[in-house]
């Protein structure tokens, strides 16, 4: 239901966060992390896509990409101790 209405609506970023945690849901981190990222391009300083898509990214075995995306996230918000 998501993705059709997210292909609809492509710069809805609520479409595409709940796109994202449909993919996480049924388990496909590499769909979810796509969907995360897309999210972010829509919200560039919003933290909470890009850490999504890290934990997704590192769920994939994807550990490089995941690093790059957390140090992203730090220069958005050095607050952020999760990153």
């Amino acid at each position: 239901m998501f993705r059709k209405l997210a292909e609809a609506d492509p710069t809805n970023y609520d479409l595409r966060m709940r796109l994202a945690e449909t993919f996480r849901l049924q388990g496909d981190w590499g769909q979810a992390a796509e969907a995360w990222k897309a999210a972010s391009a829509i919200r560039p300083r919003e933290t909470a896509p890009l850490l999504a898509m890290a934990t997704a990214l590192e769920q994939s075995k994807r550990m490089a990409e995941a690093g790059a995306v957390y140090e992203q996230v730090l220069k958005i918000d050095s607050s952020q101790l999760v990153a």
